[in-house]
């Protein structure tokens, strides 16, 4: 892991290889002659999506990057160290704890030395924990993390992913002890996330008090909230206060997993939350949702761009939403560009009708038709699906036999909807092209 010390090349030209990437950049001009809006876009495509571990080890081009001069060192330290992964396993120990000494000797030196303080750029962080880590030796594992976490100011970070064993994953402990805590959250929580605007957190109630420390530390100025449960832990009841998530006033974006939320949970967040939210996604399994749930966006949340609507009819009650609700969405949402809709009992040729329609903004539709009533037959205005790029039917098991789409809609389809890339319609691609599908 190349952390500790970095030879700094002040006079080009220079020839940079990256291993990574299989490049090579050339810099047969002076380094000053390259505006420093330029060379900041370029480190920006090269980021990617890498933590500073993996530009470390994996020698990347923008690790390669920053070993030129002290301009585009001084450029790229910030984009390199932005994000860090930290994964609590004995395989990652030795790992943490020399990025934890290099961490710590480089604000020594800043201090003393003028000398850039990495452990002051990283904003975003990824903590994670495995089953035996936590069962065997956590202590061990995590006390190089801890001592990582110190390190930061509480305005610092700004993203934060939390991910935690499923309940049935945990150690015995776990299991029997409401109590048990990794405590990370707890340190995270409300010390180091003043300035916290996206948060996720995986198996949210494994642990009765580490989601306690989460949830009643909901900084105020969150944005980005995604929350996955673990409905099959004891403690859930005891741990699911959502109140503080309904009262998020700067909240935009929601994504509830498995948190069993009621219409009446939802509708006080929705007043809450206002012409704020933007993005909507419940996935849930346990209380129905209702038309009641459309309604009430329609009402409060005139800004909405995504909204999704998922259940598992395994354990419950199909979506209820009318085709009367879905026209007053379409009506007071302008901005809905992506409608995904899964496990819908209501799901019918006259709701295919609405959304063709009235949904003129739509980009993005998905159907999960669980009760094989879906066929597009009668369905000839298409006149809405102009922006439309992805549309989706699929296949339920719980149709019974397969049905098949209605031939003269599928015909409108492929020549009435000029902006479709990705059309598939139960198992029949009606087009696909070789491009990323947008994910709003």
């Amino acid at each position: 892991m190349k952390t500790d010390r970095v030879t700094i090349c002040d006079k080009p030209p220079c020839t940079i290889l990256s291993s990574a990437r299989d490049t090579v950049l050339h810099v047969n001009m002076e380094l000053s002659n390259f505006p420093p809006e330029l060379i900041s876009r370029v480190f920006t495509f090269l980021s990617n999506k890498e933590d500073a571990i993996r530009h470390h080890i994996g020698y990347t081009a923008l690790y390669a990057c920053s070993l030129v001069c002290h301009d585009w060192r001084a450029t790229a330290l910030p984009m390199i160290w932005s994000k860090l992964n930290l994964q609590s396993t004995s395989q990652k120990i030795r790992i943490h704890e020399r990025l934890s000494r290099s961490l710590t000797e480089s604000r020594s030196h800043a201090a003393t030395e003028n000398h850039a303080d990495r452990a002051n750029h990283i904003v975003m962080i990824d903590l994670s924990a495995d089953m035996y880590a936590l069962e065997e030796h956590w202590s061990e594992v995590t006390a190089p993390v801890f001592h990582i976490l110190r390190l930061f100011s509480p305005d610092q970070l700004h993203t934060v992913n939390l991910h935690f064993p499923h309940f049935y994953f945990t150690p015995l402990q776990w299991r029997v002890d409401p109590n048990a805590s990794s405590g990370l959250p707890s340190t995270l929580f409300p010390a180091l996330t003043r300035n916290l605007k996206h948060l996720s957190v995986s198996c949210l109630c494994s642990s009765c008090t580490d989601s306690d420390a989460i949830l009643q530390n909901l900084p105020d100025r969150l944005e980005a909230l995604h929350l996955t449960g673990s409905s099959d832990s004891p403690w859930y009841k005891s741990a699911t206060s959502l109140d503080r998530i309904l009262s998020l006033s700067k909240l935009r974006n929601l994504h509830a997993c498995d948190l069993r939320l009621t219409v009446s949970h939802l509708e006080r967040g929705l007043r809450s939350w206002g012409p704020r939210l933007q993005h909507l996604r419940i996935t849930d399994r346990i209380d129905p949702l209702e038309d009641a749930l459309v309604r009430a966006l329609t009402a409060h949340c005139p800004s909405l761009q995504s909204l999704g609507l998922q259940v598992d009819l395994g354990d419950s009650e199909p979506l209820q939403v009318s085709n009367d609700a879905l026209v007053a969405l379409f009506g007071s949402c302008a901005s809905l560009e992506r409608l995904v809709l899964r496990g819908c009992s209501a799901m019918s040729n006259g709701l295919l009708a609405v959304c063709a329609s009235q949904g003129r903004g739509l980009r993005v539709l998905e159907i999960d038709d669980p009760f094989g009533r879906l066929t597009g037959e009668g369905v000839v205005d298409l006149s809405g699906w102009v922006r439309l790029e992805k549309f989706i039917v699929e296949d339920s098991v719980w149709s019974g036999e397969r049905i098949d789409m209605d031939e003269a809609f599928v015909l409108a389809v492929k020549t009435k909807c000029h902006a479709l890339t990705k059309c598939k319609l139960r198992g029949v691609v009606v087009a696909e092209q070789l491009q990323s599908d947008d994910e709003l």
